[in-house]
C-alpha cells in the first residue's frame, strides 16, 4: 500500500510540474562548429574582411554554456540559465598594452574581463558571437517560456549594452516538429523609432523615424539552412543570421540592405553533455562588472571588483560592497521561505487526494 501511495504522489507531481519539464530536463547535447561574420556598408557592399571563430555549445534543459575562440584574438567563455535570468561572461584578450597587463599577475600576455549580465541570454557587442550562438543552438527553452512574442535585440544599438536588456521588439518564429525542436525561422521587427542613450540626461531618447520605416520593418532574420539526424533527433547543420537596415531613399518597408551576416556551420553533434557546472570559471585574476543590480534603486549602477581567487562573488557579497548585505540577505531568505510555502500549498491538495485514494484502496 505504501508503494501505491508514493505512486499517487508521483502522479500528482507530474501533473503539477508538467510533462514538458521532464522532457526538457533530459534534452542534453553538445555541438561544435565554425561561425563566420561579414559586415556591409549602407549599400549592402561588404566593408570588411570576414571574421571567423570556432565555437562549442553545451545545453542541458534551460542551462547552457558556450565557448568562442577567434584566431589570435579574444576567447569568450559564457554560460547562463533561462530560469535564473543571469549570464556569466569571461573574456580573455591578448592585449599588449602595458597598463592592461597589470590586470593579470599570472599571465601578463592575457587580460581577463568578466561580466554578469542581468538578462536571459547574452546581449551587447562585447559578447562577440555569443548572442547569435545562443539564438541558433540554445534558445528553445527560452522561447517556450515567453508569454508574448517579443525578444531582446540580439545586437547592440545603444552606447551602453546593458540598456538592451530593457528593450523588447516584436518577433515571430517557427520550430521544427522533431525534438529538440530547434527554430526553423526567426524574424525580429524594428518599430521604426530612432533610439539612443543620452549621456547628458542619462536616459533613453526616442524620435520617430523617417517614412516609410516609421511604421516598422524587418530588422533581423535567422534561418535554418540544413539539418542532420543524430540518434533519432534532428539537429541543425547550418544557420544564417542577417540583420537589416532601411535603404537610403527607400520607398517601401521592403527596401532594406544587409548590415551584418553570420553563418554557422556545425561540424559535430553529441546527444549528451559532460558539463556539470553551467558557469564559467575565473582563472587567476580578473576584473568583474556585475550588472545584476543596476536597476536596484539603492545601487543604480554596475558593481565592479577584482576577483583574485578565481571565484565569482555571490549576490549578497556583491551588495555588501555597497553596504547593503543584511538587507539583501533578509530579502533572499524571505523569498526562499515564500517559495517553500508556495510549493507546500501547491502539493498539499495532491497529497490529500493520494492519501484518500490509498485509504479507499485499503478498504475491503
Amino acid at each position: 500500500m505504501r508503494i501505491q501511495f508514493w505512486k499517487g504522489i508521483s502522479l500528482v507531481a507530474l501533473v503539477a510540474i508538467g510533462p514538458s519539464q521532464f522532457l526538457r530536463a533530459s534534452s542534453a547535447y553538445e555541438m561544435e562548429g565554425i561561425m563566420v561574420r561579414r559586415g556591409f556598408d549602407g549599400h549592402g557592399v561588404p566593408d570588411s574582411e570576414p571574421l571567423a571563430a570556432r565555437f562549442r555549445v553545451s545545453v542541458d534543459g534551460s542551462s547552457w554554456r558556450s565557448w568562442v575562440k577567434f584566431d589570435g584574438a579574444p576567447k569568450h567563455d559564457m554560460a547562463g540559465s533561462t530560469n535564473a535570468n543571469e549570464v556569466y561572461v569571461v573574456s580573455v584578450f591578448p592585449y599588449p598594452d602595458t597598463e592592461l597587463k597589470k590586470l593579470s599577475e599570472s599571465d601578463p600576455h592575457d587580460v581577463r574581463i568578466s561580466t554578469i549580465q542581468n538578462a536571459p541570454h547574452p546581449i551587447g557587442q562585447s559578447a562577440g558571437f555569443m548572442p547569435h550562438i545562443f539564438l541558433m543552438f540554445a534558445s528553445q527553452t527560452y522561447l517556450d517560456s515567453l508569454d508574448k512574442k517579443e525578444l531582446i535585440p540580439f545586437w547592440n544599438r545603444d552606447v551602453e549594452p546593458h540598456m538592451d536588456a530593457e528593450r523588447r521588439i516584436a518577433a515571430r518564429w517557427r520550430k521544427l516538429g522533431a525534438n529538440p525542436r530547434f527554430c526553423e525561422n526567426i524574424e525580429m521587427f524594428d518599430d521604426g523609432d530612432l533610439k539612443w542613450w543620452s549621456l547628458k540626461e542619462k536616459k533613453r531618447q526616442t524620435h520617430s523615424g523617417n517614412p516609410p520605416y516609421d511604421k516598422g520593418y524587418l530588422a533581423a532574420k535567422c534561418e535554418l539552412l540544413g539539418t542532420t539526424n543524430v540518434s533519432g533527433s534532428v539537429f541543425p547543420s547550418s544557420y544564417r543570421f542577417r540583420r537589416y537596415a532601411p535603404q537610403i531613399l527607400g520607398q517601401s518597408t521592403n527596401d532594406l540592405v544587409i548590415v551584418e551576416e553570420l553563418v554557422a556551420e556545425v561540424s559535430s553533434v553529441r546527444v549528451a553533455t559532460d558539463e556539470k557546472k553551467f558557469i564559467p570559471a575565473i582563472h587567476r585574476v580578473s576584473s568583474v562588472e556585475d550588472e545584476r543590480f543596476r536597476n536596484v534603486a539603492e545601487v543604480g549602477q554596475a558593481v565592479s571588483y577584482m576577483a583574485t581567487n578565481g571565484q565569482w562573488l555571490s549576490s549578497n557579497q556583491v551588495l555588501e560592497l555597497r553596504g547593503m548585505g543584511p538587507l539583501v540577505g533578509e530579502t533572499e531568505r524571505r523569498r526562499k521561505i515564500g517559495r517553500l510555502i508556495f510549493v507546500i500549498l501547491a502539493l498539499l491538495p495532491g497529497v490529500l487526494i493520494a492519501w484518500v485514494w490509498t485509504r479507499r484502496r485499503q478498504r475491503p
